[in-house]
């Protein structure tokens, strides 16, 4: 949906106020937390999307790029401000996607070892650690800024 994907990424915009690492932590649980919440739609859809318009199909694609921008908006904001050492934010910014969508599409294996919470938690340290110029120094400010 369009006007959800514009939500999005006013609501990032607003986030990255706070700092672009703060925003990228609001980006990874607002997408985790969304694939949680639509999980039986985007099965439906995935099972039955080539049935669906060429129309319909070029909108539900329209949706998902718009969200994948923000995230990549976000990691380049990071880069500019070299806090984030990216080697490609496009390719980085559909797989936080995908691993926030993942939730959604495997909560039936990964809700045996894991909540959402801790998913949440873990794949958001993994991708800051990928992401972070200075890890260190980033996480001890982040923290503080979290309390």
């Amino acid at each position: 949906n369009m006007r959800r994907s514009e939500a999005l990424a006013k609501q990032m915009q607003g986030e990255a106020q706070k700092g672009v690492v703060y925003a990228l932590r609001a980006y990874i649980r607002n997408r985790t937390l969304a694939g949680d919440r639509t999980r039986e739609r985007n099965l439906l859809i995935n099972r039955e999307i080539r049935s669906f318009s060429r129309e319909d199909r070029k909108l539900l694609l329209g949706s998902v790029v718009d969200n994948v921008r923000t995230c990549e908006r976000l990691l380049v904001k990071g880069v500019e401000l070299g806090e984030f050492k990216v080697r490609s934010t496009f390719l980085l910014a559909h797989e936080i996607a995908m691993i926030a969508y993942n939730w959604g599409q495997r909560k039936w294996l990964l809700g045996q070892y894991t909540t959402i919470e801790e998913y949440i938690r873990e794949w958001t340290e993994n991708i800051l650690d990928l992401v972070l110029v200075d890890r260190e120094n980033r996480h001890g400010v982040e923290e503080m800024k979290m309390r």
